[in-house]
């Protein structure tokens, strides 16, 4: 069972647009598809960055918060202490601080929060710190962690944690968990390092936490490091700005770590001013600080570049997929209207062709199979056309000779009619004597009377016989054009039946060629199959290919479709030379047979010029008896008997021949007859040959 046969079924029941028009939906619909889906990935992938920027605008005045609380509890730290004016001062600027710093994040809040899912938690921070007594520095802590936790959260419910990206992914690691981490292990080891530099002395537990402060922060701080270095390499742009700040947080590191290490774990006092240490300790936090904010912009760059890009990236497919369907469409009807042109062409000259115009050459329209099918059918009618001017030729020819000869024939028998009349009246002349004679005979009585009257009617006689023997020379000479003009029809109609089997051979060969051009029909229609196939087998990339694959089959069953055509009509123009023939056949049968009664007509003629020259003797003989009877009357009388027999027998005579002639007459009109309708059938043969134009 034929694979494509459903689509062929369907293709082809439709005319060349709605083929079109199907194939191109067939087309568009996928591209349709895939640029809504492409769109949907791309709007996708925006909505998921686009989430990524709230996170970031979130966090960015809760990390403000954060730091300005850290700084907060650092100095209740210290004035819990020492109840320093300035300390108080400091702590009352620093509230006004946080106070801002969260009205900045409300704002924030009440626009992006709903969205993070975390509606109200910074209003709830809000009202807990309102409420912390100035010498609770665990709740500062608790709300702290709170904020850093709140960090944690919008970084999950913003997409942040999921970021794909390594630099984006170790810059957004930082932002939410290192440095928030570091920062906080780095203001705990301030204040109580201050608390312990304040009261001059340590415990052994406090020293083992502040050990273990410190080394967290020394890892927390390498992570960090460690986590710049590997955005560093993922992406080097970045490197002028983090490479610094990177080194500067190593060298602020080893700096405090130093100073803690030697002010306060190793040293055997503590001396260091508690405000100095203080001061060191939040110079390194608000350097924290700052490279949290240039991790968080830079963060915040590399996704909206990212998000611009899916944005350009979605235009430019957008664009190359319009531009790519207009260049398909542009194609597409180009293909179309080229078809449609070359289908049109050839067919009107085709149609040329059936009416006759045998003068036009077809010029290849196009350089595909489409215009290979010019070169076989110009082939055709090039052979067409040589057979055409053959039968043309020869129909001429005939024509002619059939005109001549009718007018032979016709002249033949005007002259076989005048034969006729005087083989009549020659024959009414002998049935005369022949009865004068015999009255002669009976009435030798009167002889003596009427010598002279004989003597005068058989110089009479001898005038006519004379007469009659011309007559019969020019019938024989008659005969002879009419033998000779039938000889000639019979060459002609020879020549005729040679033409018409020319043309017979010709037909076969244009067949034969029609076949040619059939079977290379067949096997453009094989060729489009294995086309096709392979295709089908190429998959999405032969969709396009399988579709002009479709169409060449059906243009080579358009071709075979033609050349049916061709076919039937050189069958009917062989059946019509074919009958040609058939009649030239008979014709040649009725020439020969015309022929055969000339020749019987001759044959006659000759016995009547024997007869007629016998005659002529004859009556000379009786002519000179006649001027001899007053000598013998014995001699008249035996001569007038021998006179009656001659006189009977010519009269015999010349009746068979007035036969004879009048049977050759009726011969001659039937072949005049005989020739009349092959001057008709040749004209007709050669009207229907003047249809075509050379």
């Amino acid at each position: 069972m034929n694979l494509f046969w459903l689509s062929e079924q369907l293709i082809r029941r439709l005319r060349y647009v709605y083929k079109f028009i199907v194939i191109g939906l067939l087309i568009f619909i996928p591209m349709v598809v895939m640029s809504y889906m492409y769109q949907g990935q791309s709007s996708d992938l925006i909505s998921f960055n686009a989430k990524e920027r709230i996170g970031v605008a979130y966090i960015s005045p809760l990390q403000v918060v954060i730091t300005k609380m850290q700084q907060s509890r650092g100095l209740y730290h210290i004035y819990s202490f020492h109840n320093d004016a300035s300390v108080k001062e400091q702590i009352d600027e620093n509230n006004g601080e946080i106070e801002q710093a969260f009205q900045q994040a409300f704002a924030v809040e009440d626009k992006l929060g709903k969205k993070l899912k975390v509606e109200g938690a910074l209003r709830d921070m809000h009202g807990d710190w309102q409420n912390i007594s100035t010498t609770d520095s665990e709740s500062y802590t608790r709300l702290i962690d709170r904020g850093i936790k709140l960090i944690a959260k919008v970084g999950d419910s913003s997409n942040l944690i999921l970021d794909p990206d390594l630099d984006s992914y170790y810059l957004m690691d930082g932002v939410i968990n290192k440095i928030p981490f570091a920062t906080e292990k780095l203001a705990q080891i301030r204040d109580l390092g201050a608390e312990y530099l304040t009261v001059k002395s340590m415990t052994q537990e406090q020293r083992d936490q502040l050990l273990s402060l410190t080394s967290l922060l020394s890892y927390s701080t390498n992570d960090i490091s460690n986590g710049i270095k590997s955005v560093i390499e993922q992406n080097p742009s970045l490197s002028t700005e983090l490479e610094a700040s990177r080194i500067k947080l190593e060298e602020e590191r080893d700096k405090f770590t130093g100073l803690v290490n030697k002010e306060l774990l190793n040293a055997a006092a503590l001396e260091l001013p508690a405000s100095e240490y203080f001061q060191i300790a939040t110079a390194f936090i608000q350097n924290n600080s700052e490279l949290y904010h240039l991790e968080l912009t830079l963060l915040d760059g590399l996704i909206k570049n990212r998000v611009d890009a899916y944005e350009n990236k979605a235009m430019i497919f957008n664009i190359a997929v319009m531009i790519g369907f207009i260049i398909l469409l542009y194609i597409f009807i180009g293909f179309y209207i080229s078809v449609k042109k070359s289908i049109a062409y050839i067919n009107t000259s085709l149609i040329q062709v059936s009416q006759g115009d045998l003068t036009n050459r077809l010029v290849p329209y196009t350089k595909d199979e489409v215009g290979d099918i010019v070169k076989p059918i110009n082939t055709v009618i090039n052979e067409f056309r040589n057979m055409i001017s053959a039968s043309k030729a020869t129909s001429s020819k005939v024509s002619l000779s059939s005109s001549e000869l009718t007018k032979a024939i016709t002249q033949s028998v005007a002259e076989m009619d005048n034969i006729n009349s005087k083989m009549v009246e020659l024959s009414s002349g002998t049935q005369t004597q022949f009865i004068n004679s015999e009255e002669s005979s009976t009435a030798m009585n009167e002889i003596a009377i009427n010598i002279q009257r004989i003597v005068e009617s058989a110089q009479d006689v001898l005038n006519e016989s004379s007469h009659s023997h011309q007559q019969a020379v020019q019938g024989q000479l008659a005969i002879e054009d009419a033998f000779n003009q039938m000889n000639k029809i019979n060459d002609s109609v020879m020549s005729s039946g040679e033409l018409v089997e020319f043309l017979t051979s010709q037909s076969e060969q244009v067949q034969g060629m029609v076949a040619i051009i059939a079977k290379i029909s067949a096997q453009t229609n094989i060729l489009a199959l294995n086309a096709s196939i392979e295709a089908a087998r190429a998959g999405e990339h032969g969709r396009g290919f399988a579709v002009v694959a479709s169409e060449i089959q059906k243009l080579a069953s358009q071709s075979k479709l033609s050349t049916d055509d061709i076919s039937d009509k050189l069958t009917a123009i062989t059946e019509k030379i074919n009958r040609l023939g058939a009649s030239m056949t008979s014709e040649k049968i009725e020439v020969d047979k015309g022929i055969e009664t000339i020749n019987s007509a001759n044959d006659i003629f000759t016995g009547i010029l024997a007869s007629s020259q016998k005659l002529v003797d004859q009556v000379q003989q009786v002519t000179n008896l006649t001027e001899q009877i007053s000598a013998s009357s014995e001699q008249v009388t035996a001569s007038v008997h021998e006179v009656a027999d001659i006189a009977k027998q010519s009269a015999e005579n010349t009746n068979y021949a007035s036969a004879s002639v009048t049977a050759q007459a009726g011969l001659m009109k039937t072949l005049l007859e005989s020739a009349d309708e092959l001057l008709h059938m040749t004209n007709i043969s050669k009207e229907q040959l003047s249809h075509f134009k050379m």
